[in-house]
């Protein structure tokens, strides 16, 4: 049996080999109590889940270190929480995977979730090497979460359920199981976690097809915001805007996309700004929608960015502003939005709020007319055709072609030029 002697003083550390380091855990001064069950894996374990327990984590977190060395499941597990949560050691999230990885590969249920949590979050293969040499991943490993959450789930661990749904109907393409990911949510709903409530009403929202499915999922998502889920309130504030499976109700709407801004959602957040800004379905106030906006578009959201861009842009609602009309519409066409990278063209072409630059322009517009937006390909052929950037395109330009889709997108400007080639090319 593993058994460490201990002085009035001695501090129990672990580091990455899994044998004891003087530097990763902090000292922690031990009662006559502390080391005589430091002695027994089994009571150095017990005695750090009561210290835990009472609050006395630096001391709580030797005696787990004590047991975790010794191979204890329990303690390995309970260890890497300490290191995942910075519970008396620095938080250290390769550390928490490792020990997370011993005891998930033992069978424990926490263990396995937790690692399913690390891997959604970005965070490497859990694994001695993988803590020593490789680096956080900035990206989530939904393969790695999804093995780990299937693991815990078929045990019947709600929380490792949810994941598997959400994996199954929100994940990489290549993950995607619409089928699985509504039973996952369905068992989660049926062992009462809200969030299990929340992806089931949703993925039968989605595939709806008759008033009695959608009936259902209003039900299931009305049970996860009874636990106040923060995205149960935006699908509520949803469901009575757009009038689905109930009458339309504008101030309902916005008294639920109004929980779910408060409570943190970034689309409520764009949803609620905009309800407040108009008026609609609760009394206007500007400001309020103004900052809410602005709240939602610095977390990055495309619509939010989009939104004020347009406002700041038209001057109708707010007085013109185009040099911030620039920047919000920067914003959302770097995030995709291709009416943003067209607009922001144009204030180029004109010289609204940024110094006025063709070559700029066309490099918006192409950007536009590569993501589709119907009205770019006849602002671009103008340009091009007008010789004033140095943007020239290699090859002949097909502006019959892109002006017919100007046109048919119901542009007048396209329109009116595609009738004036057209006319000279009957000539």
């Amino acid at each position: 049996m593993n058994s460490l002697p201990l002085d009035a003083d001695a501090t129990l550390t672990v580091g990455v080999s899994g044998a004891p380091s003087s530097r990763a855990m902090p000292k922690a001064r031990l009662t006559i109590a502390d080391r005589l069950a430091a002695r027994k894996p089994d009571n150095a374990l017990a005695r750090a889940q009561a210290l835990q327990a009472a609050g006395h984590h630096l001391r709580a977190v030797k005696l787990f270190a004590v047991a975790a060395t010794a191979g204890l499941t329990v303690a390995e597990r309970e260890l890497g929480r300490c290191y995942l949560r910075g519970e008396a050691v620095p938080r250290n999230r390769s550390e928490a995977a490792r020990w997370f990885g011993r005891a998930a590969d033992k069978g424990d249920t926490d263990a396995r979730r937790y690692l399913a949590g690390l891997a959604m979050a970005g965070h490497p293969e859990s694994g001695a090497e993988a803590a020593l040499f490789r680096q956080d991943s900035a990206e989530p490993d939904f393969a790695t979460a999804l093995r780990w959450a299937l693991l815990a789930a078929a045990e019947g661990d709600a929380e490792s359920q949810v994941m598997a749904g959400f994996i199954y109907a929100a994940g990489p393409e290549e993950l995607r199981d619409a089928a699985r990911a509504r039973f996952w949510y369905g068992k989660a709903a049926e062992a009462g976690a809200a969030r299990g409530h929340l992806g089931y009403g949703a993925v039968l929202l989605h595939g709806a097809k008759t008033d009695a499915d959608i009936s259902a999922a209003i039900a299931h998502i009305r049970r996860a915001a009874d636990e106040k889920v923060p995205t149960a309130y935006y699908y509520l504030g949803l469901i009575y805007e757009k009038a689905i499976g109930v009458p339309a109700d504008a101030t309902l709407a916005a008294t639920y996309y109004g929980q779910a801004a408060q409570a943190g959602s970034i689309a409520a957040q764009t949803k609620y700004g905009a309800m407040l800004f108009r008026g609609l379905g609760l009394k206007a106030n500007r400001a309020q929608g103004e900052a809410w906006l602005r709240r939602a578009g610095l977390a990055g959201d495309v619509e939010a960015a989009a939104t004020l861009a347009q406002l700041y842009a038209n001057g109708s609602d707010l007085p013109p502003n185009y040099g911030a009309a620039a920047l919000w519409f920067r914003r959302a066409a770097d995030a995709g939005d291709r009416e943003s990278a067209r607009a922001l063209g144009v204030l180029y072409l004109t010289g609204a709020g940024v110094g006025r630059d063709a070559d700029a322009a066309a490099t918006w517009f192409q950007r536009a007319n590569a993501a589709g937006d119907p009205a770019a390909p006849a602002d671009l052929a103008t340009l091009l055709l007008s010789r004033r950037t140095g943007a020239q395109p290699t090859g002949s330009i097909p502006l019959p072609e892109w002006y017919e889709r100007a046109a048919e997108a119901c542009d007048p400007i396209g329109a009116f030029n595609f009738a004036v080639w057209f006319r000279g090319a009957s000539a």
